[in-house]
């Protein structure tokens, strides 16, 4: 079963519009619990909510990335184990990576 593109679509423009959304908010909370639910119930996998949470992966500004990491990391620590995958574990893993690299790069 897939999601509702209008519900990914409600989720990604809350998220967008959200210039206050900050991790300890209840908005925050509501946000990546409905993403944990949806992952659980296979509404939607790892690769639909990255795709979808591209437009804050990828800011310029560091608050909206951090956002997006933030969202991605409480949904994976709060799914179900089997939620995922081999490969979807190798993406993850090549995924934060990939972000430890980016900052170890700023730093220097």
């Amino acid at each position: 079963m897939i999601m509702d593109n209008s519900d990914m679509e409600s989720i990604i423009h809350s998220i967008e519009q959200g210039e206050g959304l900050d991790l300890d908010t209840e908005d925050f909370k509501e946000i990546c619990l409905k993403l944990i639910a949806d992952v659980d119930s296979n509404k939607i996998n790892l690769f639909m909510l990255t795709e979808n949470l591209e437009y804050l992966l990828t800011n310029p500004m560091p608050c909206k990335r951090k956002l997006g990491i933030a969202i991605i990391t409480h949904v994976l620590e709060n799914i179900k184990s089997d939620s995922l995958n081999t490969q979807q574990l190798g993406l993850i893993c090549k995924f934060y990576a990939d972000r430890l690299k980016d900052l170890h790069d700023a730093s220097k």
